[in-house]
Order: structure tokens, then sequence, then C-alpha cells
């Protein structure tokens, strides 16, 4: 007996996308013919709604999504949110008492999204745009930090505020401006922290689920090299050396995610004079630029409070390699 397969469910980031936030045309052709073939196209993300236009332009709006980690169903054909399934007010309000009372200065924000909600398009065709918000979509408290910007539309608020307009379908956690805590040391402790409240999620913790992976080459030169001296020291300096050591290994860690293709990144500025991307890192924007054999090469790695242009291109230029 064989059975007939109904649906393809595919992941985003790190995934059908490419490294600049792009659907390439091979995979773009792929999802069209699974589609003729009477195959349902499901896209599954950590994404908020507000996030997914720019991947749907690509794709087609058709079938389905799963946004924010399963919290959010989305209708793609109709462009509206069918179903979610939210964070009780009881649970945030928890969550949120224990987070920071294991992390005192931690900053949140808040996902409402509500069944019914019609999807918009993002004005541009950047691949990381996101749609314009309605001032119930996505709200923070003051000093939230966002890895990829906050709207400057979204409210600002108390967070208890912003839990009791209720359908709460994902609750942001940032540490506090300035600490330096080991990623995945947290992550285990807030499971702990947080059991039988919220379900907690990280990208980069599932990488234990894949211990095997092929070695990367990654390119660092001199420049490169030169500020991952700066960054330890002052770190070293500031916080302590296991502190340091610990910022070191998550820049590391986002090199090798970078060369493997397991997370997005934006377009350097045609400004700067190199074709590239960046990412950021916890304070600092890692620039890269692929690499002849596809390896991945980093240009530079520069703190956020620093003046982009003018220090990238010193890092950028020959006499700096």
């Amino acid at each position: 007996m064989t059975t007939r397969r109904r649906m393809i469910a595919t992941d985003l980031d790190g995934t059908l996308l490419q490294p600049d936030g792009t659907v390439s045309p091979r995979s773009a052709a792929a999802l069209e013919l699974a589609r003729r073939n009477g195959l349902l196209v499901t896209l599954v993300t950590g994404r908020p709604p507000r996030w997914l236009a720019p991947v749907a332009n690509q794709t087609g709006w058709h079938g389905y999504a799963a946004a924010a980690n399963g919290a959010v169903l989305i209708d793609l054909d109709k462009r509206v949110v069918e179903e979610t399934f939210p964070i009780a007010g009881e649970a945030a309000n928890e969550a949120v008492a224990r987070i920071r009372e294991f992390m005192p200065g931690a900053t949140f924000g808040v996902e409402n999204v509500r069944a019914g909600t019609p999807l918009r398009s993002t004005p541009t065709d950047n691949p990381y745009d996101q749609a314009p918000l309605t001032n119930t979509e996505f709200g923070h408290e003051p000093g939230f930090r966002a890895r990829l910007g906050i709207p400057i539309e979204a409210p600002v608020a108390p967070l208890a505020d912003l839990i009791a307009r209720g359908d709460v379908v994902k609750l942001l956690a940032r540490g506090p401006d300035g600490g330096l805590l080991d990623p995945d040391d947290t992550m285990v402790q807030l499971t702990e922290v947080l059991a039988g409240v919220v379900h907690l999620l990280r990208e980069a913790v599932r990488r234990d689920l894949h211990p095997r992976r092929a070695p990367v080459e990654i390119e660092l030169p001199r420049a490169a090299a030169c500020r991952l001296d700066e960054i330890y020291r002052y770190t070293r300096d500031r916080w302590g050396d296991a502190q340091a050591q610990a910022y070191i290994r998550g820049l590391f860690d986002t090199f090798e995610r970078i060369a493997r293709g397991e997370v997005g990144s934006r377009p350097i500025p045609a400004e700067f004079g190199v074709h590239g991307f960046w990412r950021r890192y916890e304070r600092h924007i890692v620039y890269w630029k692929p690499l002849a054999d596809g390896d991945a090469g980093i240009v530079t790695m520069l703190h956020e409070s620093m003046h982009q242009g003018d220090r990238f291109k010193d890092d950028a230029s020959p006499d700096a390699a």
C-alpha cells in the first residue's frame, strides 16, 4: 500500500531562503511544480506575520503558512490569519516575572496577532522589509532592542498593557544592555525556569541536533582578526575572561552559520563599495562576502556604536587585508 503525499512544508531562514533573504529561481520553480501536481505548499517559520509578505511575494500567495513558531496559521490565498494559538495572559505575565528574576534588566516585546487579521504587502522588494503594522500587531516596553530593527509605528508601552491587549502569540525577551551571557547556557537554564509555563525557542540551540555537520571554511583576513583581538581584550577588561571567551565563541558560531547558509543576512549598502552581506551578532555587525569557491569571507565586525561606513572602508581596504 502506498501513501500519496499531499503536502510539502518548508522552513524559511537557512532552508528555503538564500543568505540574502531571496528565494532562488530553482526553489521557486520547484514549489510551483509541487502546486501544479496537487501538493499543498506550507511555509513554516518563527517569523511573525508582519515578516511574511516579502517571502510570499517570491513564492506566490498560495497554500498556508505556520508562523510565529506555530502560533499563527495563515491562509496565503486569502491573505488572512485563519487561526491563532495565543499565550494566556496569566502565563505570559508569569513568564515575564520568572525571566526578570533570572535575568535582571531584561526587556520585552510582544507580538499580538488576532484571527481574521489581513496580511499586507511590503512597500518595497527588500526581502527584509516588514509590512506596515496596525496598532495591535507588535509593541514593546521602553529600552527593548530588536535584532532587525523596530517599526517606527510600533507602540511603546508598559509590558503589562501590551499583554493585556490579548492575542499574544510571541513574547520576545532581550538580555540587559551591555550584558554578556552565553546564549546556550542561558537557554538551558531558562528552559528549567520556564518549565510548565511557556515553550522556549532559540534558533541557535538547534545545532545540538546536528553534531556531525561537515566542516566549513571561513576566511578571516588580518583586519578582521585584529577586530577580534580588540573585542576580546575590551570584553575581558570589562566583564572578565569567561565572558570574553563566550562572546568570541558566539562570533565564531555566527561565522559558521553564515558559511553554512543557516541564517539570513542583509546586503551591504552599495556606498560601502563591496558586494557582500551583513548580519548582527549581539552588539556587533558582522560583514562578509561570498568567495569564488563557495566559502564565506569575513570582512570585519564592527560595534554598533561605530561609524559603520568609515570603519568598514578602513578594514576592507587592500592595505588592511
